[in-house]
């Protein structure tokens, strides 16, 4: 129902109550991007609050307006208009013509003495016609049952809070400004803007790829809708802590219920459809001038001058016989047997799990394959082999003994670690944590620095994960005891403090000091700056990850021992800190990296890198793999300025040179720009975000490639 005509009817029902769903109606909110509103916009924006949620003369207007939270079905074709459609397609039609003709060929053109073998023969043809259609039909069924599965993403039943009452509603009555309580194990029954979160962590998998829970947070977020962690979606699962959020989206204008629509509605032809599209038609067209040949030769010839020769049943039965025998009946089983064994083969050599055959073709057809690189093309077997400390630096091996400075370094980075180590027998191993992580622990067990106690002097207070937004993580920890306990490093000024690991460029920017060898902290200073970003530099270029680590003493006048860390609105400093040094990462390649690149690239391939490292480490990885191979490496920088880019027109063929694009150039990105971009024979892409990601697979897509997607998130 359209709103005006909604305005309508409510008017007719006249009285107090009439006249105040109109006055709702009129201002139904309608909000772009949710994620970037505070919590009191929120309220404001969507007309509801987190104590009395919607009033049930509310619930009746947007109910009315947005209708049920639920995924329309597509406009779909009736099963008996499906199953007719695929009887007559591709050679159907003239299976169908020449059971019709044979027949006839049967009664009446055989009387007075009809042949046997021509009725046979019509079953035959109708039998083949019938199979063909039924089995192409079954495959396109079965596909189209995947859609159906969405809907089994909506939970039941969803707790809200409406007039003051927190009740249990259908997920399907919910309607936007409704207040949800989330908890861990349950559903999330739409798009909801979070206000208020406990610990909260939800799994986006379904929607997103990302295996990894996301910690969820109510503040406002600028960033894309996707990568918001102020947002549920709906599909996703809550895996931990609790939570209250607004609806700010129902049904089919969710996230997921557009994937679902334009999953749906894709009508495109694969390559092997249109290849055999194009055989249908080739050798429809044979079979069908062959059979007018033969008619006219009949009809003109043979009739003329040999009457006796051929009866028109018999001519009849001659056309028929070389319109079938054109026919390959066996075709589309043959493909799908082929596409079957193909399938099989991929699960049990090479542990790929095929959902649909129409992805074993699609990959034949890839053009294009965008890989990351951590533990793609790498192994993901990270080992610190260097550091870098107060602009010196040092090679790190076991045994090895730490400056003061070196062993503040890896306490920060042992301390702000998602990783933890359990005694297993006699031995210590680590669990959990990314890469980082783990290569931090191991380094400080490698070093004797004795990482479990480390963790048992010292608690954690609060935590920010890592963000491919922010490009850095932290954690705010404080001694375990009124008393600092002796952790073999000192250093340690008895208060709260901050410790930090991520990207240089992000946290180099918010040290105003840096410490020393000998652990004093002293004034940041260009000389300092310019060793510690050239030694960087000096170590990606060797195909090592970067990371930086940083720390802060708080004032314990203002963060007391009782003090609450806001880790959403950030009611604590992140800048004027203490930068410890930076940690050079080795991550070898892979062995079978450079052999299945050669191949990709003598199959008319193209590899491209889509990471979220530093350009130089990306360059670096990209060299040892073979996915970039030409000395000169061009930067997106090197061409804007005279815009010489708009000298290149090459049309069948790439540049054959290698450019490396940042995350910080897609932004200034044009149509034009990617069309230049695309032309080089070799690209990485680094300090990527997933938004990024999509953006590099979209266009790639619209200049007429199939794009294969390795690594998180694919």
């Amino acid at each position: 129902m359209e709103l005006v005509e909604m305005k309508t009817v409510l008017q007719q029902k006249g009285g107090k109550q009439g006249r105040r769903l109109v006055e709702i109606g009129s201002s139904l909110p309608d909000v772009a991007e949710p994620h970037k509103l505070t919590i009191d916009e929120v309220f404001v924006a969507y007309g509801t609050s987190p104590e009395s949620g919607l009033t049930n003369d509310d619930i009746s207007v947007r109910l009315a307006h947005y209708g049920p939270n639920s995924l329309k079905p597509s406009k779909d074709k009736p099963i008996w208009l499906k199953y007719f459609i695929e009887l007559f397609s591709g050679f159907g039609l003239l299976l169908f013509i020449s059971t019709i003709i044979t027949f006839l060929t049967y009664k009446p053109l055989g009387e007075p003495n009809p042949q046997i073998y021509n009725l046979a023969l019509s079953l035959v043809l109708f039998t083949v016609m019938i199979l063909q259609g039924s089995f192409n039909f079954y495959q396109e069924y079965q596909a189209s049952n995947v859609l159906k599965s969405f809907k089994n993403m909506l939970p039941l039943q969803s707790q809200v809070i409406r007039s003051q009452v927190q009740q249990l509603v259908s997920a399907s009555q919910l309607t936007v400004g409704d207040v949800v309580l989330v908890s861990a194990g349950s559903k999330v029954p739409a798009d909801l803007r979070i206000i208020d979160s406990k610990n909260l962590k939800v799994d986006n998998s379904a929607l997103t790829g990302e295996s990894e829970p996301v910690r969820c947070m109510s503040g406002p977020c600028d960033c894309a809708i996707l990568e918001s962690r102020n947002m549920l979606f709906l599909g996703t699962s809550v895996v931990e802590g609790s939570g209250v959020a607004v609806v700010v989206t129902v049904g089919d204008r969710c996230e997921m219920g557009r994937i679902v629509g334009v999953a749906a509605n894709t009508t495109h032809r694969t390559p092997l459809n249109l290849e055999i599209l194009r055989v249908v038609y080739i050798i429809t067209f044979l079979a069908i001038l062959t059979g007018t040949t033969v008619t006219l030769g009949w009809n003109f010839w043979l009739k003329v001058d040999h009457p006796d020769y051929m009866t028109t049943s018999s001519a009849v039965m001659n056309v028929i016989g070389v319109l079938v025998v054109y026919i390959p009946e066996g075709l589309p089983i043959a493909v799908t047997v082929g596409l079957a064994l193909i399938a099989k083969r991929l699960c049990k050599e090479y542990n790929v799990m095929v959902t649909r055959l129409g992805t074993v073709e699609t990959l034949g057809c890839v053009s294009l394959i965008a890989s990351d690189k951590t533990g793609t093309l790498t192994q993901n077997k990270m080992t610190i082999t260097g550091m870098i400390v107060g602009g010196v630096v040092h090679s790190i091996q076991d045994g090895c003994q730490l400056t003061l400075g070196a062993k503040c370094l890896l306490r920060s980075g042992v301390l702000c670690n998602a990783s933890k180590i359990v005694q297993n027998g006699q031995k210590q191993e680590i669990i959990g944590g990314n890469g980082v992580d783990v290569a931090l622990m191991q380094c400080a067990l490698r070093s004797g620095l004795g990482p479990v106690h480390i963790l048992e002097c010292y608690y954690n207070l609060a935590e920010v994960p890592f963000s491919s937004t922010t490009k850095y993580a932290l954690t705010i920890n404080c001694p375990a005891t009124d008393s600092v306990l002796d952790d073999g490093i000192g250093n340690i000024k008895g208060g709260h403090f901050i410790t930090m690991k991520g990207a240089p460029e992000r946290v180099i920017e918010k040290c105003s000091h840096f410490m020393d060898n000998d652990g004093n902290i002293v004034e940041m200073n260009q000389e300092i700056y310019q060793n510690i970003t050239k030694s960087a530099a000096e170590f990606g270029e060797t195909g090592h990850r970067m990371i930086a680590i940083a720390m802060l003493d708080l004032d314990p006048e203002i963060f007391s021992p009782s003090y609450e860390y806001d880790t959403e609105e950030f009611n604590f400093p992140t800048s004027e800190m203490v930068l410890l040094g930076v940690v050079a990462i080795s991550d070898p390649p892979r062995k079978e990296v450079n052999g299945a690149l050669r191949e990709c690239k003598s199959a008319k391939v193209r590899v491209v890198m889509v990471t979220g490292d530093h350009h130089t480490t990306a360059v670096a990885i990209g060299r040892q793999v073979g996915i970039i191979t030409h000395d000169q490496v061009d930067k997106f920088e090197n061409f804007i300025p005279d815009n010489n880019f708009r000298k290149f027109n090459y049309r069948n063929e790439y540049l054959r040179q290698s450019l490396v694009i940042t995350g910080e150039d897609l932004r200034k990105f044009t149509q034009e720009t990617w069309d230049w971009a695309l032309k080089y024979e070799e690209i990485v892409f680094a300090r990527t975000t997933p938004e990024h990601k999509l953006a590099i697979v979209t266009e790639c897509q619209k200049r007429g490639h199939t794009v294969a997607v390795t690594g998180d998130g694919a």
